[in-house]
Order: structure tokens, then C-alpha cells, then sequence
């Protein structure tokens, strides 16, 4: 008989060692963008560059004035925020699976929120690119007023990677639930 070849399960260590290089890069993100979103409040120039950089090259705008301004960079740092949302999900999550804690309801819920976090990453860049571009244009005269509403394969990745996790989430709840109930019939 032909020995079967079992994966083994990754050592408490490997995981552990991962789980907190997921937690660093984690951090680093959150660094990035809380930087980024200061940056873009100091320098008000980026935001207008990069909305003409990534988002309209050709938008026609007169020069803003500090509440246009301010409006343009709440709307650009709706996709920071969702970030940061996400990130501080990633760092808990991971933190329960350094701990060990791979299967307990508190990971699942953190899972599940990663997936809306992605679910609320793929709404806010289209509607923060929308905005922006409403924003910039909307002191211009009658007919150089842009709206711009555009989706992109990006767009849809985040999207559907969210609703994969809050699949997995959900799946891996029922699985806890089922767990319990037969640790306790037994």
C-alpha cells in the first residue's frame, strides 16, 4: 500500500512568524496613508495634481479656494479611511492568529469585517473620484462642469474579493457554531 502524503499543518511558530509580518506591514500601511492625508492637507497642489494625474488629465478648474479645498481633500480621503479601517482589521485578525486564536468567533468577525472592508474600499474610490472631479469643476462656468463616474476592473477585484471574505466568514462562523455544539454533546 502507497503511503497517502498529508499536508502537515503549519507549526504554531511559522504561523505565528507570519501573522506578525502580516501585523508590521499592517502598521506600515497605516503609517503610509495617515502621512499621505496630511501630506494632502499641507500640500494642496498634490490633490489637484493628482486628480488630474489619475483621475481627469484634461478637467478644466479654476483655482480653488480653502472651503473647495477642504472639500476636495474630504473626498479624496474617503478611500484613506476605508484603508485604515482595513488595516486596523488586518492587524486584529492577525494578532488572533499569532495568539493561536485561528478559529474563535472574535477571527471570524474580524474576517467578516475585512471582507465589508473591502465591500466599503471598492465604493469609496469611485465615489472619492467622483467627487473630486464635481468638486474641482463645480466653480467653473455653465458647461465646463464635470461629472465623472467611472468603474474600473479594480474596482470590481475589491469588490469581489469582500464578498469572497464575508463568504469565508460566514462559513467559518456556522463551522465555530458547529464546533461548540458538539464539544458540548460531548
Amino acid at each position: 500500500m502507497a503511503a497517502s502524503h498529508r499536508p502537515s499543518p503549519p507549526s504554531p511558530f511559522a504561523l505565528k512568524g507570519l501573522a506578525r509580518a502580516v501585523q508590521i506591514l499592517a502598521l506600515l500601511g497605516a503609517f503610509g496613508l495617515a502621512q499621505y492625508a496630511v501630506q494632502l492637507a499641507w500640500a494642496p497642489e498634490l490633490m489637484i495634481q493628482y486628480v488630474l494625474h489619475e483621475v481627469v488629465p484634461e478637467l478644466p478648474y479654476r483655482t480653488p479656494d480653502g472651503p473647495t479645498l477642504a472639500v476636495l481633500w474630504l473626498s479624496l480621503s474617503l478611500p484613506l479611511v476605508s484603508g485604515l479601517l482595513l488595516l486596523w482589521h488586518v492587524w486584529r485578525l492577525f494578532g488572533h492568529y499569532a495568539a493561536g486564536r485561528v478559529f474563535d468567533l472574535a477571527s471570524v468577525r474580524h474576517l467578516q469585517w475585512l471582507g465589508w472592508g473591502l465591500l466599503a474600499l471598492a465604493a469609496a474610490r469611485p465615489l472619492s473620484h467622483t467627487l473630486a472631479v464635481l468638486t474641482l469643476s463645480w466653480h467653473n462656468p455653465p458647461g465646463q462642469r464635470q461629472l465623472l463616474v467611472g468603474i474600473s476592473s479594480d474596482h470590481y477585484t475589491l469588490l469581489m474579493l469582500g464578498l469572497v471574505l464575508v463568504a469565508m466568514a460566514r462559513i467559518m462562523r456556522e463551522s465555530v457554531r458547529v464546533a461548540q455544539e458538539n464539544a458540548e454533546f460531548v
